[in-house]
């Protein structure tokens, strides 16, 4: 892509590897939040969310639904590829495709991950190589750490990204 950074703005993604984390339950998410708003509030600071073949391919097209109607149009959806021996229900399909960002393998190019202990000079530098990808860029914590995506999401800002 040719362009300055606003160019690329609406092209980077952030987001963690699953929004329904044990861990956020003091710590990120407000005292009292029923769980079925979780994804919800998740979608205030978060652009994207990556989910494992495990965590989506056991959800009923009437959960995929909820999901999809709780995020906005904006937000996008990161489903790990199954294995070629796996079948993938078309409706559950049909259904995430309105914020389909990707169903890829979790090394798919366009995907960078980072956790605690990645070094951010580094990610910025990955981020920049990956900068003229024709498709969309989704940086995803591993960890879930909520320091580290609060210090990513400067530097995209500070990138303008």
């Amino acid at each position: 892509r040719s362009g300055g950074a606003s160019d690329m703005s609406r092209h980077v993604f952030l987001g963690v590897a699953d929004w329904d984390r044990p861990e956020w339950q003091e710590a990120f998410y407000p005292s009292g939040l029923p769980d079925e708003w979780r994804l919800a509030y998740y979608c205030t600071r978060f652009t994207c969310v990556w989910l494992s073949y495990a965590q989506w391919s056991g959800l009923r097209p009437e959960e995929v639904e909820l999901l999809v109607a709780d995020s906005p149009d904006t937000f996008r959806v990161l489903l790990q590829a199954p294995h070629e021996s796996e079948a993938v229900g078309s409706r559950v399909r049909e259904v995430f495709q309105p914020k389909l960002g990707l169903m890829c393998s979790a090394e798919h190019p366009a995907l960078l991950w980072f956790d605690a202990e990645t070094d951010l000079r580094n990610l910025a530098a990955r981020l920049h190589q990956r900068a003229e990808l024709p498709e969309n860029i989704y940086l995803i914590s591993r960890d879930g750490n909520l320091d580290r995506l609060e210090q990513v999401n400067t530097l995209l800002q500070l990138l303008g990204l």
